[in-house]
């Protein structure tokens, strides 16, 4: 049981999977935004 909490800050998941939604939050955010409209004007 030792190993799974020390892998956790050895391996910098925590950090790493928090920046990454942050940051693909932010993109997939603006890109949903703008297919949302897009979906009901444009067939495509």
């Amino acid at each position: 049981m030792s190993d799974i909490p020390a892998s956790e800050p050895q391996f910098g998941a925590p950090p790493t999977v928090t920046q990454a939604p942050a940051r693909l939050g932010t993109q997939g955010t603006l890109d949903l935004v703008k297919k949302r409209p897009a979906h009901p004007r444009q067939p495509r």
